[in-house]
């Protein structure tokens, strides 16, 4: 994804990209099709804001000696390389505190902030009476925002599945639950908006992370070793 941001920073893409200039070829990169873009990409007039933002972070790029990324050689080699002549990549990842890794720091156990007031001794709680790998922990990201649909779909989904859930649901996004959902999972459920993701994922209750793909989320469920669900947004 940042590869195709630098590309159309240089002027060497353009945007809209549609179907008909498909498949689209970038150093490093397999043959990407419509449908593997990110939407706002394929949608430039759905996200100004965020696109903006995403594109405005390559407007000093040339003035720096290296690019240090979230990433490392095994995962990302490739693409790192494909983009050497215009981004000074150097893979530095992956950066989840230690306490999760390898220990070496100890008492490094959080990024050092959080965007807003977790759950995290509610959530644990609630987690340690519960199976080891028994429990689906769902969450979209911090700027994900569902339909009432979507949400609807997910709930019927935890529902019929009659499995142990912890499901990280914004505040700003609570109206959109459907109201039978919390009467009916019981103890079978827990819904917070927000919790200490990497304490959940290391938990051993936990046995499935449902993720919307986003970057930290991606690289922390690899690194503590949770099975996956991708709902790519």
């Amino acid at each position: 994804m940042y590869s195709i941001f630098a590309h159309i920073h240089h002027g060497l893409l353009t945007l809209p990209l549609t179907p008909e200039t498909m498949p689209l070829l970038l150093p490093g990169l397999p043959p990407l099709n419509f449908p593997d873009l990110p939407s706002f990409l394929r949608f430039p007039d759905s996200y100004p804001p965020y696109l903006a933002m995403k594109l405005s972070q390559y407007s000093n790029l040339n003035l720096a000696d290296w690019v240090f990324n979230n990433t490392f050689e095994e995962l990302e080699g490739k693409e790192a390389r494909g983009v050497s002549e215009i981004w000074p990549a150097k893979l530095i990842g992956p950066m989840v505190p230690s306490a999760y890794l390898d220990e070496r720091i100890k008492g490094d156990r959080g990024y050092g902030s959080s965007l807003w007031k977790p759950f995290s001794e509610e959530c644990i709680e609630w987690l340690e009476t519960k199976p080891s790998n028994s429990v689906v922990y769902v969450f979209f990201g911090s700027m994900v925002s569902l339909s009432e649909e979507q949400i609807a779909e997910f709930a019927w989904g935890l529902k019929e599945k009659n499995m142990y859930s912890l499901w990280v649901v914004r505040d700003s996004e609570q109206q959109k639950l459907p109201k039978w959902f919390l009467d009916s999972v019981q103890e079978k459920g827990k819904v917070v908006t927000w919790c200490n993701q990497l304490e959940i994922l290391a938990h051993r209750s936990v046995g499935c992370f449902v993720t919307h793909c986003g970057w930290n989320s991606t690289i922390e469920g690899l690194s503590l070793g949770v099975l996956m669900i991708g709902v790519p947004k």
